[in-house]
């Protein structure tokens, strides 16, 4: 703390020196800053303050990042004034909350903006393929066979569909209720839960499998089906929903070769994937979903980016700073990352693009390297934390955009062929195209 002879006043300042502490004049503060143990004096910074532009540039961005930004404003409140956190408020407010989210809003439009225009494009060339596609097709009317309208309308029924969901339900229930050191009755009752309701997974899949067929189980209905069911042609389980069903019936018997095995509860842990197949009963729910799932599909060359991105600063980091940078926790800054390997050097930089302690990492390095090192981290740090990041979100969003647009083109195209029906006089019989 400064030294004085006078109180503390309203507006700051710290008084007079308490007991047990040690006081410094500006003129004779030691050098790099307080002595170790001695609390409470005039707070000193070699690499972050603002005693000139790029300690201040960098104390800045430390507080725009919101990392442990409220240790230098106390800092500031203690050294200075009661009212130097009006300085960090306002860094925040339109800083961290106004121009970064406004940055991130010009990039989210552009994106939006690109996709939209390539999903029009596919529109328009999808449109083109169907109608080549139905000037060589061939008119195919007729039901499926008896026994399979029997099937169908058995695994159709909603009684059928709720009856498997309140398996599920229990199936997972009773797994939930496993922990360590289970009494062996439970594990008991767990495994004849686990048995009868894989035995009522595995007859699901045999009659689905019987009436949709090999390949409008694990590919697409048939057209045949599809019109035979008519308007519940569009509640039917999309092959992807049928392939992860089978693909847990499978590993569900893998379970019985496993018993007493750690891969075990791995192994349980995908039937919670069943649960996903509850969206159907709330279609806003199946849209977010389906949003989900078409975004992560979409996601796939950017997180191939995302890796290429990680990987360069993680050899990067690696060759710069690998041969004296080895921490485990024991630094002035108590905090844990290291360059030395390359796994060790993929860790550091994963957590410096989540935001956490990376200030303190960069400051430590600063220190025993050069200045110059800040370059390395606020690259890393702006560009995978508010670039690559989130352009997974963009494409999160533009996907939820395009299934609400799609629900609205359904609606109107649902209207205007009631309005067209009530209008016209001669209506064509029901048929079907195929290939």
């Amino acid at each position: 703390q400064r030294c004085t002879t006078k109180p503390g006043t309203w507006w700051g300042g710290s008084g007079f020196c308490r007991e047990g502490t040690t006081c410094f004049e500006p003129a004779t503060f030691p050098e790099g800053g307080c002595p170790p143990g001695e609390p409470n004096c005039v707070y000193y910074e070699s690499t972050i303050s603002f005693d000139n532009f790029l300690m201040s540039i960098l104390a800045s961005v430390k507080i725009m990042a919101m990392d442990d930004w409220h240790i230098l404003q106390y800092e500031i409140m203690e050294g200075w004034s009661r009212f130097g956190f009006l300085y960090f408020w306002v860094i925040i407010v339109l800083g961290a909350f106004f121009a970064l989210n406004l940055a991130l809003a010009v990039q989210s439009h552009h994106f939006l903006s690109a996709s939209a225009e390539r999903r029009q494009l596919k529109t328009q060339e999808l449109a083109r393929l169907e109608r080549e596609r139905r000037k060589s097709s061939v008119h195919v009317v007729g039901p499926p066979p008896k026994w399979q309208c029997v099937l169908l309308k058995v695994v159709m029924d909603k009684r059928f569909f709720w009856a498997i969901m309140t398996t599920t339900v229990i199936n997972i229930a009773f797994l939930a209720t496993d922990h360590y050191e289970a009494p062996q009755e439970l594990r008991d009752a767990i495994n004849t839960v686990n048995i009868c309701c894989t035995g009522i997974f595995t007859c699901e899949a045999a009659l689905k499998l019987l009436a949709f067929g090999i390949k409008g189980y694990f590919i697409q209905a048939s057209p045949t089906v599809l019109l035979y069911l008519g308007p519940k042609a569009s509640e039917v389980r999309s092959a992807t929903g049928n392939r992860v069903d089978f693909f847990l019936v499978m590993v569900s018997f893998l379970e019985f070769f496993l018993s007493d095995s750690a891969a075990l509860s791995v192994f349980r842990a995908f039937r919670l994937s069943r649960l996903l197949a509850l969206t159907r009963s709330f279609p806003r729910l199946q849209k977010v979903t389906m949003a989900l799932g078409m975004a992560a599909a979409e996601s796939i060359y950017l997180f191939l980016l995302l890796i290429v991105f990680l990987f360069i600063f993680t050899v990067l980091g690696m060759q710069l700073f690998g041969a004296n940078i080895d921490e485990i926790g024991d630094n002035a800054y108590g905090i844990r990352y290291s360059y030395r390997t390359l796994w060790k050097s993929f860790y550091t930089v994963f957590i410096i693009m989540t935001g956490e302690g990376w200030t303190s990492m960069m400051v430590h390095t600063m220190e025993m390297y050069s200045w110059v090192v800040f370059v390395y981290y606020i690259l890393l740090f702006i560009t995978g934390r508010y670039i690559i990041i989130n352009l997974f979100i963009c494409i999160l969003v533009d996907s939820l955009s395009h299934y609400a647009a799609v629900d609205n083109d359904d609606s109107s195209s649902s209207a205007g062929s009631i309005a067209g029906t009530e209008n016209q006089s001669d209506i064509d019989a029901p048929s079907i195209e195929i290939p």
